[in-house]
């Protein structure tokens, strides 16, 4: 497989993993970016593809740094939800699978997260599936009572952003 076509697959597995993140999404929803959101994401998902295919030894935590700073600078959000990791390990997971030519293992993959995706947004359109993330997030501090269940559905109604930042925050299950 040649490297700009191992660019073009990859691209599309990272696109298809923003859309399932829901931090990102509600960073989106909810961020400074406005109309240029879908922009910034565009050239966040060209960032990373070209981070990870560029750089044989990047690990999980670089990808997580890189994601956590892109939240940060572009939508003045800060996950405290470790799903940023995550979704590190998942992109290099998924970028090994590509390299290795299982593309359509990765696809299938992604491909029955979509029609989940797909078949939640059509029963609560405000819903997303998470790719591996924890069940539960807290949003925007602690004791803010905005809560992100295993499928990304958001109580926007209590939704609050505190000085124009959003905070993904874990919640912890005692």
């Amino acid at each position: 497989m040649s490297q700009s076509q191992l660019n073009s697959d990859f691209q599309e597995v990272v696109a298809a993993v923003f859309d399932n993140w829901t931090a990102l999404q509600l960073a989106i929803a909810n961020g400074p970016g406005g109309l240029k959101s879908q922009e910034i994401v565009s050239n966040m998902i060209s960032s990373v593809t070209q981070s990870i295919c560029s750089n044989e030894n990047i690990d999980s935590y670089d990808v997580a740094d890189m994601l956590h700073d892109m939240l940060d600078e572009n939508f003045q959000t800060v996950c405290e939800d470790d799903s940023p990791e995550e979704v590190g390990e998942v992109l290099l997971k998924y970028f090994s699978k590509c390299c290795a030519g299982e593309k359509h293992l990765v696809d299938l993959e992604l491909g029955n997260v979509k029609k989940l995706s797909a078949s939640a947004s059509q029963r609560n359109p405000s819903r997303r599936v998470n790719i591996e993330e924890p069940a539960t997030s807290e949003v925007n501090g602690e004791g803010s009572g905005n809560d992100v269940d295993a499928n990304g559905s958001v109580n926007e109604e209590e939704m609050e952003v505190d000085d124009g930042w959003t905070t993904v925050k874990s919640k912890r299950r005692t």
